[in-house]
């Protein structure tokens, strides 16, 4: 009878797991954590909780908090493709921006540049620009 209980509690395990969509985790996510199903859950439950991040983790994603890297959900399998071609599409774009000539930039102004300060931060012009 033990050797029969054991796969039992295996298949069933696999069938609740794919119910809830999360198949493609390397290793189980941790007990009690939101399955978050789609775009939109995410988005609500992240406008709930600003203080989050979305982490790539474990084969899927996951919705921590900032302070303590507390698990707050993570991606079901549907929406982990979806994130998956959000990330690629991005990282294509930044391809691209990284190709482009850094002669095109005459005449803008880069991120380090302070406006304020014509881009020369030192402590004697911070006094003329303050």
């Amino acid at each position: 009878m033990k050797d029969i209980f054991k796969p039992l509690v295996y298949v069933a395990l696999c069938i609740i797991a794919m119910a809830e969509g999360v198949t493609r985790y390397q290793t189980d996510p941790p007990a009690g954590v939101i399955v978050l199903q789609d775009r939109q859950a995410l988005n609500d439950l992240v406008t709930e909780n600003p203080e989050t991040f979305l982490n790539p983790e474990n084969g899927g994603y996951y919705l921590k908090t900032s302070q303590d890297e507390e698990v707050i959900a993570i991606a079901g399998d549907e929406l982990c493709a979806e994130l998956d071609t959000a990330v690629a599409t991005v990282e294509a774009l930044g391809d691209d921006y990284d190709d482009d000539d850094d002669d095109d930039d005459e005449g803008v102004t880069k991120r380090e540049d302070n406006l304020a300060c014509g881009g020369d931060c030192s402590l004697e012009n911070l006094k003329v620009c303050i």
